[in-house]
């Protein structure tokens, strides 16, 4: 393989590592997620609760 071609290969498995680098996640992004998803569980959570009081008004309103 000639000097040319070589630097022709080179430039390609750099540019294809590049794009691959741009596409992984950093610390900073897994940590938001992390925080989004315990927000998430959070609000969930809170979701269930009100809605298990709500059932509980509802049956004792039923003369249950």
């Amino acid at each position: 393989m000639g000097e040319r071609q070589a630097e022709g290969v080179t430039q390609a498995i750099r540019t294809a590592q590049d794009a691959h680098l741009q596409e992984l996640a950093t610390k900073k992004d897994l940590l938001e997620v992390k925080m989004d998803i315990k927000n998430a569980t959070i609000t969930l959570g809170a979701l269930m609760i009100g809605l298990f009081g709500l059932a509980i008004a509802w049956f004792e309103l039923r003369g249950g």
